[in-house]
């Protein structure tokens, strides 16, 4: 297990931003309304013009930086994790994110792809660096996905009758400070055989010239191109996951008295189903467990920020909060941080989008 306490580390402003492009389910349909109550999502934004996650994370990270009354120019480090990079491989996102922003050469930048577990892992990386690293005083933290490329157009998204995850980057904002501050805990763990239940299987081991489909654990046709893009999940085996080991580990390294410790307990935003189990093996109560499902969906790294922005955005005093983050990998972590709530900000639904590309289409 790798155990961390990061002292002298004060959260400066929390973000998000989502496409402004709401899909919602029409519900007069009853395979649509079992869907509907029993995963408890209504509706998702999900950009229909190509926004990434560099694009949400500008405007998100803007709205941070205007909460905490931070300049750009103020930030030492960009840690970005995501999954869905505007390019694969060779410049991560954090250098398109430092690129648009105009930041300082000595701004150093980190790109993760870490997952539904991203938020204690990301945050692991930032308040390490603020901790060793004397000339390190400000950093953002960046993450969230796109959903959008696994659909072959806007017209398919629309024809789409339910969709479980939805879009959104959030952003957090760290500052190491001299004054005593609560400190930030963060436990980490992996259990690497889990990729067979669920990852993103395209890349170099399944290389484009090898096959057009392949022959995934259940027994099932993957075709690494079109709405699929080699994603697999094998759902009983993700829930039995989250309700019982997830849980599990809970109660094996958090105190007795947990239920009653913490104002808030966040949880990845898997299926509300899922966080119902969760909090009813647990013994919490279910106003202390915020969802965001409904009208955001299960929108991956970015869960846990929106989910404080949405439900916790406006709540009186510093928060203590719990948050449990897991997924792909498998890979999972416990944070035990305390938020000061007047540096969360609302949601931002935007258009943003930049129309800078570095490989363009030549026109026949």
């Amino acid at each position: 297990m790798a155990s961390y306490s990061f002292e002298h580390v004060a959260i400066r402003a929390l973000a998000t931003a989502v496409p402004d492009h709401v899909k919602t389910f029409d519900q007069s349909s009853p395979k649509v309304q079992r869907f509907v109550k029993q995963i408890g999502i209504e509706q998702v934004h999900i950009s229909v013009t190509e926004q990434t996650p560099v694009d949400l994370g500008y405007v998100a990270l803007n709205e941070a930086l205007a909460q905490a009354g931070w300049a750009a120019s103020c930030l030492d480090l960009v840690v970005f994790d995501t999954q869905t990079p505007d390019y694969m491989g060779g410049v991560g996102d954090g250098s398109f994110l430092h690129h648009y922003l105009d930041l300082r050469e000595d701004c150093a930048v980190f790109d993760l792809s870490v997952g539904c577990a991203a938020f204690p892992y990301a945050m692991s990386v930032a308040c390490a660096q603020l901790s060793v690293a004397s000339s390190i005083k400000r950093v953002a933290v960046v993450m969230g996905d796109s959903q959008w490329i696994y659909f072959a157009d806007a017209d398919a998204i629309a024809q789409k009758k339910t969709m479980l995850v939805g879009e959104g980057v959030g952003v957090i904002l760290l500052e190491r400070v001299a004054s005593e501050v609560p400190p930030i805990k963060i436990e980490l763990y992996a259990q690497g055989h889990g990729y067979k239940s669920l990852s993103f299987h395209h890349g170099i081991k399944n290389a484009w010239r090898r096959a057009d489909a392949y022959e995934m654990p259940d027994g099932g046709e993957m075709y690494l191109q079109g709405a699929s893009c080699g994603t697999y999940m094998d759902g009983s085996d993700i829930s039995d996951f989250a309700k019982v080991k997830i849980c599990a580990e809970i109660k094996a390294h958090c105190a007795p008295t947990f239920a009653s410790d913490f104002d808030y307990y966040v949880f990845h935003q898997a299926n509300q189903s899922i966080l119902d189990e969760i909090a009813a093996n647990l013994g919490l109560d279910p106003s202390k467990v915020p969802s965001s499902l409904q009208h955001f969906g299960n929108t991956y790294c970015a869960s846990a920020i929106l989910t404080m922005c949405d439900q916790l955005c406006g709540k009186q005093g510093p928060l203590h909060i719990f948050n449990a983050s897991y997924g792909v990998g498998l890979a999972w972590g416990f944070s035990d941080l305390v938020v000061p709530a007047e540096v969360i900000c609302p949601i931002v639904a935007t258009a943003h989008r930049f129309d800078e590309h570095f490989l363009k289409p030549i026109e026949d």
